[in-house]
């Protein structure tokens, strides 16, 4: 007995014609009726008869007929996985925070890609760390590059470095330069921060309530490039990644660490469930580059 036989069966019985089916199926008439012969013949079983309506199932084919329809429907199911399986295996789908992806992605993605150029990265970075979370446990992404606070305990991680999160503001806003700031200071500035559902928004506000202060937002963003340019512009402050404010940035920011937690840079991948070669090397990857 075989799958292809099955099929034959299937068809034959859906269409009642021998005909009908054989065009469906793209194959000759004799291949469709010897097939079912054969198998006939092996089960002992007369499976289909001719009526003046058609060829229609026997009693003992329609008991067989459910069997058959529950089995090619779980053999497509099975197909299906094996082909979304195969298809993972040359694909890496990773969700990453802003602004830990702008400091570290680059150089872990070019190793990553100089090892398994065959590999395709897709990457998702205009979501909140908890919908990146969702994501992962729902297996719409295979890892994360996250700022690691609150990983939930379905996830497993390795924190790659810690970076402190720095209050930036430009000379052109202040009047003066100073070597600290105080939270009443920061409460006047206009901000420039990422929307609820980012860790740096939890952070900032968890900041100011520990203060008893309100900040003065002037705007949410999810994008870092946003937030750099109100920051050089001198329009309002931000908050950046101390190895962020190093790479590029002009000679007249003043930045000031107000002391928040050191935020551990952090891969993420779930601990049950499969996990694709890809993903396995990309894991390997970093722990490498770190």
């Amino acid at each position: 007995m075989t799958i292809i036989q099955l099929q034959y069966f299937q068809a034959v019985c859906e269409t009642g014609n021998i005909k009908t089916a054989s065009s469906r199926l793209h194959v000759s008439q004799p291949a469709v009726s010897n097939s079912i012969r054969n198998l006939e013949q092996e089960l002992h079983l007369t499976l289909l008869t001719r009526t003046p309506k058609g060829t229609v199932p026997t009693e003992d084919g329609l008991n067989f007929l459910h069997s058959v329809n529950d089995l090619l429907f779980h053999f497509e199911q099975l197909y299906n996985i094996a082909a979304d399986i195969s298809a993972s295996h040359q694909k890496l789908r990773c969700g990453i925070s802003p602004m830990v992806g702008s400091c570290i992605f680059p150089h872990i993605y070019n190793e990553y890609h100089k090892r398994y150029p065959e590999i395709q990265v897709e990457m998702t970075t205009e979501k909140g760390i908890y919908s990146l979370y969702d994501m992962l446990q729902k297996d719409q992404l295979d890892v994360l590059l996250v700022p690691g606070l609150d990983i939930p305990d379905t996830f497993a991680s390795y924190i790659i470095r810690e970076e402190r999160l720095l209050f930036c503001i430009s000379q052109k806003y202040m009047s003066e330069c100073l070597d600290t700031i105080t939270a009443a200071e920061l409460s006047r500035i206009p901000l420039v921060i990422m929307p609820p559902g980012h860790l740096q928004h939890k952070l900032v506000m968890n900041f100011f309530q520990s203060n008893h202060l309100e900040p003065n937002v002037l705007l949410y963003t999810h994008q870092l490039n946003v937030i750099r340019n109100f920051i050089t512009a001198g329009t309002a402050g931000g908050f950046l990644y101390d190895s962020y404010v190093t790479d590029g940035l002009p000679p007249d920011l003043m930045t000031f660490d107000i002391h928040m937690p050191r935020i551990p840079f952090t891969l993420v991948w779930k601990k049950e469930g499969y996990l694709f070669s890809s993903a396995k090397d990309f894991i390997r990857t970093v722990k490498s580059y770190s």
